[in-house]
C-alpha cells in the first residue's frame, strides 16, 4: 500500500494510529507501522529481506517522521531483534562505554540501563558529547512494565526553535561557544544511579593516578572529592549541531542529563554545564529547556515486541522515572550512509 504520498509504495505493512501520537509542523511523531496481512509476515526473517527491499522509503520516512515504532511484528526474541536491526546494512556501534550501567546480551545488543524505578534519566541523545555521534537507535520491548516505564521521546529541531524564542543570548552563545559538562564518578559501581559506572571502568584504571592521568590526556579537569569520588570537568563539546539533510539546527547536549547526574550524586541546585571561560548556564534556562522538552514529548505506552527506530541525530530520549516491574528493553546502535551532525559554523 502507498503509506504516504510521495514516499513510494510500502506492500505488507499498513499506517497505523496510537493514542498518544502528535503533529509537529503538519508531521505525525512518531510514524507507526503494523504488518497489513502477506503471506509469510509470521516469521520474523520475511520482515528482514523486507527491509532490505524498501530501505530507501523507510530511511526516508525516518528523515520526515524522525521516528518509527514497529508494532505487532513478529519478533519474538531478542536474537530476532538483532537480526531485524542488521537487516538495514548499517554500521554497528557499541553503547558499553560511557557512565551508565548496561548489561550485555551478545553482539552490539545491550540492556537500555540497569537502573531501577525511581531513577532519573533525562532527555539525551546518545553520545552526543561525540562528534561522531551514532545516527540510528533501535530499541526493543521485552518485557513491558505493569505501568509506567515509556521512554518518552521529543523532536529536537523543535526544542531548538523554542529555546531560541526562550532564551536567545543563550542559543546564540552555544552556537559560538562549546560547552563543559561537570560531573562526579564513583570509586565503585553504584546500580542504583543512572550515571552509576565507576571511574574504573570509565577510564579502564586500576587506580587513582591512572585515572588522573587518562583523563587530563583527554582533555578533562579532574579533582578528587571525598570518598574516593571523581570529579571531572569535560572537553568543550557543541551543544547545538546542524543537520545538513534538512537545513535544521538541532538542540543536541548534556545540559540536563549532566545536571541531573550532579544534583543526584552531590546535592544542591549546580547547573552542571559551563562555557569555556567558566560561566554556567543559568538556572532559569535549565528550568525552560526542561519544561520545553517535556512539552515537546511524546510517551507512548510500550507493547511486547515493540520495535522503535529513532534517528539519533534529531531525535532525543529518556525514559520514564518510575515504572511498575518487571520492566526489559534492549537497545542497540548504528552508523547510516549519510553520517552524523555538522557543528554550527
Amino acid at each position: 500500500m502507498k503509506v504516504e504520498e510521495g514516499f513510494g509504495v510500502l506492500n505488507c505493512v499498513t499506517e497505523t494510529t496510537i493514542p498518544e501520537q502528535r503533529s509537529f509542523d503538519g508531521i505525525t511523531f512518531p510514524l507507526v507501522l503494523s504488518p497489513a496481512g502477506c503471506s509469510g509476515e509470521e516469521r520474523a526473517d520475511f520482515w528482514n529481506g523486507w527491509i532490505r527491499e524498501h530501505l530507501g522509503t523507510i530511511e526516508d520516512l525516518l528523515l520526515k517522521h524522525g521516528a518509527i515504532l514497529f508494532r505487532n511484528f513478529p519478533f519474538d526474541t531478542a536474537t530476532e531483534f538483532d537480526e531485524f536491526a542488521k537487516s538495514f546494512g548499517y554500521k554497528e556501534r557499541t553503547l558499553l562505554e560511557g557512565v551508565i550501567i548496561r548489561k550485555h546480551r551478545f553482539g552490539n545488543i545491550v540492556t537500555t540501563t540497569e537502573a531501577p524505578s525511581g531513577a532519573l534519566i533525562s532527555f539525551h541523545h546518545e553520545l552526543s558529547q561525540r562528534i561522531d555521534h551514532p545516527t540510528n537507535v533501535f530499541f526493543y520491548c521485552e518485557i513491558a512494565a505493569v505501568e509506567g516505564g515509556e521512554t518518552p521521546i521529543a523532536l529536537s529541531s523543535v526544542i531548538y526553535r523554542r529555546m531560541a524564542e526562550l532564551e536567545p543570548e543563550l542559543v546564540e552563545r552555544m552556537e559560538r561557544e562549546p560547552l563543559r559538562y561537570v560531573t562526579a564518578i564513583p570509586p565503585r559501581d553504584l546500580p542504583h544511579l543512572i550515571a552509576g559506572r565507576s571511574w574504573r571502568y570509565f577510564f579502564d584504571a586500576d587506580d587513582k593516578e591512572e585515572a588522573e592521568t587518562k583523563a587530563r590526556a583527554a582533555g578533562y579537569d579532574v579533582e578528587w572529592l571525598a570518598d574516593g569520588w571523581m570529579k571531572v570537568i569535560t572537553p568543550g563539546h557543541p551543544g547545538i549541531r546542524f543537520d545538513r539533510r534538512t537545513g535544521q539546527k538541532i538542540w543536541f547536549n548534556l545540559i540536563e542529563a549532566s545536571t541531573n547526574s550532579w544534583r543526584e550524586t552531590q546535592g544542591g541546585q549546580t547547573v552542571a554545564a559551563v562555557f569555556p571561560n567558566g560561566d554556567a548556564v543559568s538556572g532559569r534556562a535549565f528550568d525552560a529547556m526542561r519544561r520545553t522538552a517535556e512539552e515537546s514529548a511524546v510517551y507512548f505506552r510500550w507493547q511486547c515486541k515493540d520495535v522503535l527506530l529513532v534517528d539519533n541525530r534529531t531525535v532525543e530520549h529518556k525514559r520514564a522515572k518510575y515504572f511498575v516491574p518487571p520492566r526489559s528493553h534492549l537497545v542497540c546502535l548504528y552508523d547510516d550512509r549519510h553520517g552524523p551532525l555538522s557543528v554550527c559554523e
